[in-house]
Formats: structure tokens, C-alpha cells, sequence
């Protein structure tokens, strides 16, 4: 564990300690410095949020298509045995998201 950025007092109440602990761990993931996929997925959320609803909808989609036939390519690589085919991707028409 990294040193503690913060002093820490000496709790009696475990609920004290194990909120410390989780405070602690969630500062260790927000200190973790961005890797690559990250930075250009940020870069893209710009770009997005640059859009309007039906463009950021269009080109949201449009992204999630690229990556589907990418997958597919390389499962159409892989041995059918190891194959887990993704769902396909859903737009809900009522406000043009992703369908969850």
C-alpha cells in the first residue's frame, strides 16, 4: 500500500476504520495514472460531448460498430470452441442511447 497522503487518527469505531480503508483504496484508483485506451477514450468524450444529441447518438453507435466487426474479425480467427460472440448493440429510439 502507498504511504498515506493524509494522517490517519487512531479510530475505536470499526465503521470509522473500514470508511478510511475505502476512502483509502478509492484514492489509490484516482491516483493510478490514465493508460493509453483511457487517455483516447477521454479524448473521444470530448469529441462527443461537442455534439448534438442525434450526432453524439450517431456517432456513439457508429463507434460501437467499428468495435463490434473488429471483434468479430478476430473471433473469425479464433477456435469456434473459444468463441463468446458479444451482443450486438442497441440503440433505444426513444432518446437515441444505447439500449442497456
Amino acid at each position: 500500500m502507498a504511504a498515506r497522503r493524509y494522517p490517519i487518527p487512531e479510530l475505536s469505531n470499526v465503521n470509522e476504520r473500514i470508511i478510511i480503508q475505502n476512502m483509502e483504496k478509492l484514492f489509490e484508483i484516482l491516483e493510478k495514472p490514465d493508460d493509453q485506451e483511457e487517455i483516447f477514450a477521454k479524448s473521444v468524450a470530448v469529441s462527443l460531448k461537442k455534439f448534438d444529441e442525434t450526432n453524439r447518438a450517431l456517432a456513439m453507435m457508429k463507434i460501437q460498430q467499428v468495435l463490434y466487426e473488429i471483434t468479430l474479425k478476430a473471433l473469425a480467427a479464433t477456435p469456434r470452441v473459444y468463441q463468446n460472440l458479444p451482443a450486438p448493440v442497441e440503440i433505444d429510439p426513444r432518446n437515441n442511447h444505447l439500449a442497456v
